[in-house]
Parts: C-alpha cells; structure tokens; sequence
C-alpha cells in the first residue's frame, strides 16, 4: 500500500501497516504523516504523556510534537531546543503499528 501525498509504502496487513493510516482503496493509504487535526472533531488533538520515558517523573518536560512522548531535557542530556522538537523515535521515521502496546503506566513504581 503507498501512500497518495509521499513516498512511504506498506504491506497490505496490520503487522505492517502504521497507526494512524486512512486507507483509501485495496492500493493506496493516506500515512500519519499527513495527519492534521481539526477543531470540533473528537480526539483530534495532539496529546502529550505527563511524565518521562526515561525516569518516569513528572515534572517540566519537553514534548515531542508528533508522538505523545515526553522527557526530561536532564534524561536526554540536550539543551533546550528552539521551535518544534522531535524525539528520537520520531527522527528515525518509527512509526507505531496496529495492534502494538504502546503506553502503559499504572500508579507509581
């Protein structure tokens, strides 16, 4: 399956196709990428974890601007970047895939 806006291209079945994707026939995908949220439309913003991936702490945390991760500038060891940031997973063109378990926290460990 390709997608009609880039060249990114999948196989036809959930394993590989990413989260996210609008399929629009049997061939051709719209790909996350290309998501743009619109106001009025349940669930369409963009939503950040309020705690880091790398601690697990709460606290100031810089935000990726395409995933829901979140991170402490400390437990990256980066200085604060200017304008947009992007997490490494989202650098590297990873994408989430259907039926994957992404997230899951549960109290305080």
């Amino acid at each position: 399956m390709r997608c009609v806006r880039c060249p990114v291209a999948y196989h036809a079945t959930d394993v590989c196709l990413a989260a996210g994707c609008v399929v629009l026939s049997n061939n051709s995908i719209v790909c996350p990428n290309h998501f743009t949220a619109r106001r009025g439309i349940k669930n369409h913003e963009h939503v950040n974890v309020s705690w880091c991936f790398v601690c697990t702490e709460g606290g100031s945390l810089l935000c990726c601007e395409s995933c829901p991760a979140a991170f402490h500038r400390e437990c990256l060891n980066i200085d604060m970047p200017k304008g947009s940031w992007y997490c490494n997973d989202c650098r590297a063109g990873k994408k989430p895939h259907y039926k994957d378990l992404l997230w899951v926290k549960v109290g305080r460990y």
